[in-house]
C-alpha cells in the first residue's frame, strides 16, 4: 500500500481513498481535519485544535501546550493525550496537577445518636491539604433521619474524609450533609457534604467514610457546622 506525503500545511484536495493518515489516525473529509482520539488536528495550520490533556505546561511552563508525544509523533504515540515519556515527567505532571486541583484529606472520628425522625451527630478531625495546609476540624450537627425501626440507635466510627477545599480553613462554617450508617456489632458509614467554602468562598464538597460500632440502620439529612484551627499555612 503506498502512502502519498502532502507538503506541510496542504490539504487534500480530493477525498483520498486511504482514510488512515498522519500518526496512523482518520482523517475527516468534510473538515480535512485529522482525528486524533484526545485532539484533533489541522493540518493546515499544522496545529491541534486544543491543548493535551496532560499538557506539557504542566511540566515545563516554557512548552508549547499544543504539541504531542513530544513533537516526536514518528516515533511515538499519544491517542489519550496522557502519555509522558520518563518517570520524572509523569511525577512532576502529577504533582503540577494537584497543585492545580487541590484537595484536603484528614482522618475523622465521628459520635452519632438517630431516632426516630431526628439525628445529632459531632466529629473531629485532623486535615491536610494538598498546597500544604494542616489543621483540626470540629463539627456538629443534626436534621432529619429515618430508621430502619425499633429504639433510638447510636453509632461509633473513624474514618477518612476527602474533599476540593484548597486549604483546612476553607472547611469552616454552615455545610448541608446527607449520608447513612448500619450495622449492629460493626458498622459501616458514609455520609456526603456540600456548602461555600470559608475563606475562598467556592464550592466545596467532601465525602466522608469510616467503620466502627453501630446499633442498627439508618439514614440522615440536615445542617453542619464546622470550625477550624489552622496549624500550617493559610489558603492561596
Amino acid at each position: 500500500m503506498a502512502f502519498a506525503a502532502l507538503p506541510n500545511g496542504a490539504r487534500p484536495t480530493v477525498p483520498p481513498t486511504n482514510l488512515m493518515r498522519f500518526a496512523g489516525e482518520l482523517i475527516d473529509t468534510e473538515t480535512s481535519l485529522y482525528h486524533l482520539r484526545a485532539r484533533q488536528y489541522d493540518p493546515g495550520s499544522g496545529r491541534f485544535l486544543s491543548v493535551d490533556p496532560l499538557s506539557p505546561e504542566l511540566v515545563d511552563p516554557s512548552a508549547s501546550a499544543y504539541v504531542s508525544a513530544d513533537n516526536d509523533p514518528t516515533a511515538f504515540i499519544d491517542p489519550s493525550g496522557l502519555w509522558c515519556h520518563s518517570v520524572l515527567h509523569c511525577l512532576n505532571a502529577i504533582g503540577s496537577f494537584i497543585e492545580r486541583h487541590p484537595v484536603t484529606v484528614g482522618g475523622c472520628a465521628s459520635a452519632s445518636l438517630f431516632g426516630y425522625h431526628a439525628s445529632a451527630q459531632g466529629s473531629v478531625g485532623l486535615t491536610v491539604g494538598t498546597r500544604g495546609s494542616v489543621g483540626v476540624t470540629a463539627t456538629l450537627g443534626g436534621g432529619f433521619s429515618a430508621t430502619a425501626g425499633g429504639p433510638p440507635e447510636a453509632s461509633i466510627t473513624r474514618g477518612v474524609q476527602i474533599t476540593n477545599a484548597p486549604c483546612v480553613a476553607d472547611l469552616g462554617g454552615l455545610f448541608y450533609d446527607v449520608g447513612g450508617s448500619g450495622g449492629l456489632d460493626y458498622a459501616g458509614s458514609a455520609d456526603y457534604f456540600t456548602g461555600k467554602g470559608a475563606v475562598m468562598h467556592g464550592p466545596v464538597a467532601g465525602g466522608t467514610v469510616g467503620t466502627g460500632n453501630g446499633a442498627g440502620v439508618e439514614i440522615h439529612a440536615g445542617p453542619t457546622e464546622t470550625g477550624t484551627e489552622s496549624l500550617g499555612r493559610s489558603c492561596k
